[in-house]
């Protein structure tokens, strides 16, 4: 990934994770302990949250801002799919928020990566937007079994 994509990249994570979205963000920060959400792993493929894209981002786990945006899109969609199917409205409802901001992000990201030529063929967010797959803030990578490295095959 090029310098000026790393930076876009690194921007968005840290305007998920800012104090000001710190009513929405709170669930998304860092791993949480898969044994407190019983069928999780039968529900959702990879285990994503705004630590671990902050920290495979700087470990430049991802090539090109799609691999990151649709990490970035995970963390969101994975707590969709597992709360609406829990009945947790309310985890749904902040997921759904955090998720527009996501795509806003991404917008933001594209529209100064689209003034580069070069980028605007390699880089096709609409193809983050309808895939299904920070700050000190955002805490490292403690992972307690929610997180999972880009690439590992496994969740911690």
């Amino acid at each position: 990934m090029s310098p000026k994509d790393m930076e876009l990249c690194r921007s968005a994570v840290h305007s998920l994770a800012s104090e000001k979205l710190k009513d929405h963000n709170y669930l998304f920060l860092e791993p949480f302990d898969i044994q407190d959400t019983p069928g999780y792993d039968l529900v959702v493929e990879r285990v994503m949250d705004l630590g671990t894209l902050l920290h495979n981002l700087e470990d430049n786990e991802y090539s090109d801002p799609n691999g990151f945006f649709e990490d970035a899109e995970l963390i969101f969609k994975n707590a969709i799919v597992y709360h609406g199917v829990q009945g947790n409205d309310w985890v749904v409802e902040l997921a759904e928020y955090m998720l527009e901001r996501c795509e806003e992000e991404q917008s933001v990201a594209r529209g100064k990566t689209l003034g580069d030529g070069k980028r605007a063929q390699t880089w096709s967010p609409g193809r983050v937007a309808n895939s299904d797959s920070v700050s000190d803030k955002v805490g490292g990578n403690k992972q307690k079994g929610g997180g999972c490295r880009r690439g590992s095959g496994q969740e911690s």
